[in-house]
């Protein structure tokens, strides 16, 4: 995984992770869609849930 890469996962998980966080949420606060996020995510490997 590349730095740049490194850093965008670390940024969802910032995201994910804050108190009253959502899908939705954490999509605005990096200005990309929702589908975007979705497709970061599996791409990343990170589960929503945890």
């Amino acid at each position: 995984m590349s730095r740049l890469q490194a850093l965008e996962r670390d940024e969802i998980v910032r995201c994910l992770t804050a108190p009253g966080a959502t899908i939705a949420r954490a999509s605005a606060e990096l200005g990309i869609g929702r589908t975007t996020i979705y497709r970061k995510m599996a791409q990343y490997g990170i589960n929503p849930r945890s």
